[in-house]
């Protein structure tokens, strides 16, 4: 994909503060002077707004909002939030939940906001370990009850460390058990930015990777739990077919690609766990400031050891900030990669619905954002980029068939077939039944 415009993608740290103390977040590792200093730095409901603004006129289809605690400052960001939402741009949330209240959760609810949850561990002692804050499960349970009394979607986030990672298959059933859950990120934990070498005894061996694996894919089979990860595997670091289904190619770097994070400054990254600052929403202008991230997406921060490998178009070498800490350079090996599974010996089969030629298609309501090069396209959250004969296609076609789609642009059934399946799972059209 060439270089995009709008970025589909904003994470906006709304504040660098927070009600728990996490040993894998860079909060915990700020020095007393960052302290300080982020404390006298309290800004009114306007310079949120005024962020907003500048986020908006980037045309995301998404912002993630993040922290710190967003909980903080929930009335400085409220009018921010309905500004997101008025210019039908997707919101959501990472928290720990634990400051909801009723009038919070009405508002999640009016705004169609489902909470990505940290949830460290189900053992009291390990969570309070974790988050350096005595009684810490509890209030995040009790603060998951609301959602569930209230009827608001959420989706669970464990950090697995050396520090939590002999709990995962209890805190896994634990969760099963209390809240039905279909769904769960289980994120290998990464080395903060600011971290010192103190730190790294939490990180995972190559062992500890492939024991996390077999765990997920024994939540997938006992439970019927979609598991998901929040940051990207190198595909070398994969350890068996099953794992590579579940995660082999299902999320990739998209630092400085497809997305950017502002903090709280309006200071921008091309990663929310990077340190490196590009510029200032505020006061400059985003097409610099997108255009000086250029290493992000033009290969050069691929590392060399990649070089030859076959996926490293798709796996991008694993996480760019992973190894950074370490080393201080952003090309070098992701620390889960395992270079004596090269080349790569798993492969994912594409399972592909076979459409009929007579079937009709009708299109869904959707968002359409003028890019260098065609189109982005969207339904709530998901997105898809085509060209402007496809959505002027899609424009003046509400119904239309498989031999539509063959006839105006000379391809055949195979292609078709495919690019049906792209535009359903996007949700921009749907399959009528019965006729």
């Amino acid at each position: 994909m060439s270089t995009i415009q709008y970025p589909p993608f904003a994470h906006w740290e709304v504040t660098p503060e927070c009600n728990h103390n996490c040993i894998h977040c860079y909060n915990y590792w700020r020095k007393d002077k960052e302290i300080q200093e982020s404390m006298y730095k309290v800004y009114p409901e306007n310079h949120y707004l005024s962020i907003a603004q500048k986020i908006i006129e980037q045309k995301p289809n998404t912002v993630v909002i993040t922290g710190g605690e967003p909980l903080l400052v929930y009335r400085k960001i409220k009018s921010s939030l309905l500004l997101l939402k008025e210019n039908e741009i997707h919101v959501t949330m990472n928290t720990n939940l634990t400051l909801i209240n009723h009038e919070i959760a009405e508002f999640l609810k009016e705004m169609h906001i489902a909470p990505f949850v940290s949830f460290p561990c189900s053992e009291e002692s390990v969570c309070d370990f974790i988050t350096n804050k005595k009684g810490s499960l509890k209030n995040i349970l009790k603060s998951l009850d609301v959602l569930v009394l209230n009827q608001i979607g959420f989706t669970l986030n464990v950090v697995v460390s050396k520090a939590n990672i002999s709990y995962l298959w209890s805190t896994i059933c634990f969760l099963k058990e209390r809240y039905n859950i279909r769904g769960l990120f289980i994120t290998r934990v990464a080395k903060p930015v600011n971290s010192s070498q103190l730190f790294d005894k939490y990180l995972l061996s190559y062992k500890d990777l492939c024991e996390l694996q077999d765990i997920c894919v024994k939540a997938q089979k006992v439970y019927g739990i979609n598991i998901q990860t929040g940051c990207p595997y190198p595909l070398c670091a994969i350890n068996s077919q099953e794992s590579f289904d579940m995660f082999g190619g299902k999320k990739s770097c998209t630092g400085g690609i497809t997305s950017y994070a502002v903090d709280f400054d309006g200071n921008v990254k091309a990663c929310p766990r990077d340190s490196e600052i590009y510029g200032n929403i505020l006061t400059d202008a985003f097409e610099k400031i997108w255009d000086s991230m250029i290493a992000w997406r033009n290969g050069i921060q691929i590392p060399i050891e990649c070089e030859n490998c076959d996926a490293k178009n798709l796996c991008k070498g694993g996480c760019r900030v992973d190894a950074f800490p370490i080393v201080g350079n952003r090309c070098s090996l992701d620390t889960s990669a395992n270079l004596n599974n090269l080349p790569i010996r798993y492969k994912k089969e594409r399972k592909i619905i076979q459409y009929n030629v007579s079937d009709i298609f009708e299109t869904k309501p959707y968002k359409a954002i003028a890019e260098k090069s065609g189109y982005r396209i969207s339904h709530e959250a998901k997105f898809l980029y085509v060209t402007d004969k496809m959505l002027d296609f899609l424009a003046n076609n509400n119904n239309f068939t498989m031999l539509d789609l063959m006839q105006s642009f000379s391809v055949n059934q195979i292609t078709v077939n495919y690019v049906i399946g792209k535009l359903i799972d996007t949700g921009i059209i749907k399959r009528k039944v019965g006729e």
